[in-house]
C-alpha cells in the first residue's frame, strides 16, 4: 500500500507581483517531497481583468501573500473566494503598513517598541530634505530610500544637502537617520518564532558608514545567546506588531552608542542572501510547516486542539524555563511519552541549567520574578516525585521559597489585588475565596485580564467547585483566538496594528491555561 505523505494533495497559492524568482523555486523544491502542489499566481492588471487571477486562487488550498503592493492586496482580499481560505501573511491585507516602511516606523513609535524606531519622514524633494534639516527633526549624516524595495536597492547616504544630488527620482521617498554600524541582523520569523538569526559583519576594514552591503560583510549565524534572545523577543512583537505570519526582519546595531534599531520588516523575504548556508535553518521547510498546520487548523473546529496542537509544536523555540512550564501544563491535558522525554531533557539530570536559567529570571529586570517561578515548580512537581528544594539546591530555595508561602493581600477581594488572590488561590487552595473572587469578576469581567480569569477557572476546577463565571470565561478566551500571526489566545481590545501581544513568549500562559480549562470541563461532561 503506497504511503502518503503528510500534505498530499493540499495546493499552495503564493500571490506574487509579476514574476516568480528564486525564492519562489525554492519553495516548489521543498514542497514536491511532501506532495504539496504549489502554484505561483502572477498578479498584474491585465491578469485581473481577465479573470486569471480569480481562476488561480479558486483552485488553491491556502494564500501566501509575498509582494508589497497593500493596496493590490486589498482588492484581492475583497475577493468572495478568499473568505474561506487561510491566508499567510494577513498583514499585507489588513494593514498597508505591513509593507510600507514610513508607515512600519510610524506603528513602531506609537507601540511599546518605540525604544527602536527611527525617526522617519516622508519626502517629496531635496528641498524638502534640506527644510527637515534645517528644522533640526533630521540631520547628516541621514539616508534616503524607497518606501517600498528590496535588498537595499536605491539607497542614497547623504553626509552634506550635495549628497541628494545622487537620488535618481523623488517618488515615495523616505528620510531617516544614518545608522552607522559593524553589524546587523536578518531575523526570520514563521507562524509567530522566530525560525533563524543571521548576523551581518563587516569585514575588517570594511567602512561601517557605507550600507553593510555596500560595505562588505560576511554572514554566519548569531551565537550569542543572550543577544539572540534579545533579537527574537524583538523580531517576534514587530511581525506581530504588522500580523505577518513570515517575515524578514532587519534589525541594526548602532556601533557608537550600542542601541538595536529595526530597519524595517520584509513580507517578501528572501533567503537568497546566505541566510540557509549561515544559520543551517530551512526557511521554505518551515514555511511549509506552517502552512500545513494553518490548512489543519482550518479545517478542525475544534479551537481548543488547534491551540493545542500550535503550543506544542512551536514550544521548542521557546527560553528553557519557559517551555519547561509550557510543557508542564500540557502534560495536566494530554499526556504523551515524547513529552515526558522533552522535560526530563529540560530539567537536566542535574539541574545545573535550570538552575542557571532561574537564576537569571530572577535577576532579569524584564523578569516575571518569584512568583513566576513558583508557578512553574508547583505545575512542574505535581506530577514529578522530586521535591523544589532538590531542584533548586538550598541557596537558591531560600531565594524562592523565603517564607513558603504566597503573601496575602490586605483586606477583601477588589478588582485591583484579585490576581494576588487568584495566586494564593492555587497556592493555599482555600475554596472559601471563590465564591468572593466570583463576585468580584462578575461585577469587572471585562477589565480583569483574560490569564487571571483563566487562572482561577482551572483552580476552582481543580478545588471541586466551577465558577459560576467559568462559560463566560471560556466564551471570552475563544472569541480572542488569534489567528492573524499564530493561534494564540490573544484578547484584541486595540485596533490592529498596536497591539503587540501576538507572540508565543507573550501568550502561551494564558493559552495553555485555556487548554487546561477545557479538558477540564469535558472530562467532568463524560
Amino acid at each position: 500500500m503506497r504511503e502518503v505523505k503528510k500534505g498530499e494533495g493540499m495546493k499552495l497559492a503564493i500571490i506574487f507581483p509579476d514574476k516568480e524568482g528564486w525564492t519562489v523555486d525554492r519553495f516548489r523544491e521543498s514542497a514536491e517531497g511532501r506532495g504539496i502542489e504549489v502554484q505561483t499566481v502572477a498578479v498584474t492588471d491585465d491578469l485581473i481583468a481577465r479573470g486569471q487571477v480569480d481562476i488561480q486562487i479558486q483552485q488553491a488550498d491556502a494564500v501566501l501573500w509575498k509582494f508589497a503592493d497593500a493596496t493590490l492586496a486589498g482588492f484581492l482580499a475583497s475577493y468572495p473566494i478568499l473568505k474561506d481560505k487561510p491566508l499567510i501573511n494577513t498583514g499585507v491585507v489588513l494593514m498597508p503598513s505591513a509593507t510600507d516602511k514610513f508607515l512600519q516606523q510610524q506603528l513602531l513609535v506609537r507601540s511599546s517598541l518605540s525604544e527602536y524606531a527611527l525617526a522617519t519622514y516622508r519626502v517629496r524633494s531635496k528641498e524638502h530634505v534640506e527644510e527637515l534639516v534645517n528644522e533640526g527633526v533630521l540631520s547628516y549624516p541621514l539616508v534616503v530610500k524607497p518606501a517600498w524595495g528590496t535588498n537595499a536597492q536605491n539607497i542614497c547616504i547623504a553626509r552634506s544637502v550635495d549628497d541628494l544630488q545622487r537620488v535618481g527620482k523623488w517618488q515615495s521617498q523616505i528620510a531617516e537617520p544614518f545608522i552607522s554600524s559593524l553589524e546587523e541582523w536578518r531575523v526570520f520569523v514563521i507562524g509567530g518564532v522566530v525560525a533563524g538569526i543571521m548576523k551581518k559583519h563587516r569585514k575588517d576594514g570594511a567602512d561601517p558608514d557605507t550600507t553593510i552591503i555596500g560595505g562588505g560583510a560576511r554572514n554566519i549565524a548569531e551565537e550569542d545567546v543572550h543577544l539572540s534572545a534579545q533579537l527574537a523577543d524583538i523580531a517576534e512583537r514587530v511581525a506581530s506588531l504588522f500580523h505577518l505570519e513570515y517575515a524578514g526582519i532587519d534589525i541594526v546595531r548602532d556601533r557608537h552608542t550600542g542601541a538595536l534599531h529595526v530597519y524595517e520588516a520584509n513580507s517578501a523575504a528572501g533567503w537568497q542572501n546566505g541566510f540557509v548556508e549561515a544559520t543551517g535553518e530551512d526557511i521554505p521547510a518551515q514555511v511549509l510547516d506552517w502552512f500545513e498546520e494553518r490548512l489543519s487548523a482550518h479545517r478542525d473546529n475544534d479551537v481548543s486542539r488547534s491551540v493545542r496542537r500550535y503550543l506544542y509544536r512551536r514550544s521548542r523555540r521557546l527560553p528553557l524555563i519557559d517551555e519547561l512550564l509550557l510543557m508542564s501544563l500540557l502534560m495536566e491535558v494530554y499526556p504523551k511519552g515524547d513529552m515526558i522525554v522533552r522535560r526530563q531533557q529540560l530539567m537536566g539530570e542535574d539541574y545545573a541549567s535550570l538552575r542557571q536559567a532561574i537564576q537569571s529570571e530572577l535577576g532579569s529586570s524584564r523578569g516575571r520574578g518569584v512568583t513566576y517561578v513558583r508557578e512553574l515548580l508547583d505545575i512542574l512537581c505535581r506530577h514529578h516525585t522530586v521535591e523544589p528544594r532538590k531542584i533548586l539546591g538550598d541557596a537558591l530555595y531560600e531565594t524562592v521559597f523565603t517564607d513558603g508561602t504566597v503573601n496575602t493581600p490586605e483586606g477583601d477581594v477588589t478588582r485591583g489585588n484579585i490576581t494576588a488572590w487568584v495566586e494564593c488561590l492555587r497556592v493555599d487552595k482555600d475554596t472559601a475565596l471563590i465564591s468572593a473572587i466570583d463576585k468580584v469578576i462578575r461585577m469587572n469581567f471585562t477589565s480583569i485580564p483574560l490569564v487571571t480569569l483563566l487562572k482561577f477557572a482551572v483552580y476552582a476546577r481543580l478545588l471541586g467547585s466551577p465558577s459560576d463565571m467559568e462559560a463566560l470565561i471560556i466564551g471570552r478566551a475563544r472569541a480572542s483566538v488569534s489567528w492573524a500571526g499564530n493561534f494564540m489566545i490573544d484578547e484584541q481590545e486595540v485596533p490592529v496594528g498596536v497591539s503587540t501581544g501576538h507572540t508565543l513568549r507573550q501568550g502561551y500562559l494564558q493559552s495553555a491555561y485555556y487548554v487546561w480549562l477545557e479538558a477540564l470541563v469535558e472530562r467532568a461532561d463524560l
